[in-house]
């Protein structure tokens, strides 16, 4: 019995491929919800109060000093991590009523309170779930290196978190973070607490 084969045939040329994909870059990671609920209680903290300013709450430099600073400080943390339809023009008109409270309080009280109302408002949401300590720690270090100075950002971060999450963070934290929170956390809540005007 003979079998035949099939005569060589010429070598074909390759199908045309489509041309590579782009790579799709990671996702950035969802914010946490202690960092979600520091950002939105800041915010919320400052809408009150400068609220409360432009309805003749008293402001002494000291309290004008404060509310400066603090709101600098969180509109950093809320452009660095916070995403939203609309907070970019809501942390735009906080920049651009800025200049105007930092030079009357009386005028510049109502449009900077708008503006952090609405920053707020765009902000709100709950808590969420408590973390676990290791997902917790990559949050802190997530939160201090977007949103500015360790000896602003790491009390404002424990502040928001719950207390079984703040002994879990401050025992499992590098030296570094729990030496920003004993040098800082005093001046930290004595700067929340002008703003609030306690």
């Amino acid at each position: 019995m003979t079998t035949t084969l099939p005569a060589p045939g010429r070598f074909s040329t390759p199908a045309p491929t489509r041309p590579a994909l782009p790579p799709v870059p990671p996702a950035a990671p969802a914010v946490c919800p202690v960092e979600r609920w520091a950002l939105r209680s800041a915010a919320h903290d400052l809408a009150a109060a400068l609220t409360g300013v432009a309805f003749d709450e008293p402001c002494r430099p000291e309290r004008q000093r404060a509310l400066l600073v603090f709101s600098a400080g969180v509109l950093r943390g809320v452009r660095g991590l916070a995403e939203a339809p609309g907070l970019p023009a809501a942390c735009d008109a906080v920049e651009a009523a800025t200049p105007l409270f930092a030079s009357d309080i009386s005028a510049g009280a109502p449009r900077l309170a708008g503006a952090w109302t609405l920053v707020a408002d765009l902000l709100a949401g709950a808590a969420g779930e408590p973390h676990e300590h290791e997902d917790l720690a990559q949050c802190e270090r997530r939160f201090r290196a977007a949103a500015g100075t360790a000896g602003f950002v790491v009390p404002w971060f424990l502040d928001a978190c719950s207390p079984r999450e703040r002994v879990e963070l401050v025992r499992t934290a590098p030296r570094r973070v729990r030496l920003a929170l004993r040098l800082a956390e005093d001046g930290w809540l004595a700067l929340r607490d002008a703003v609030r005007g306690v």
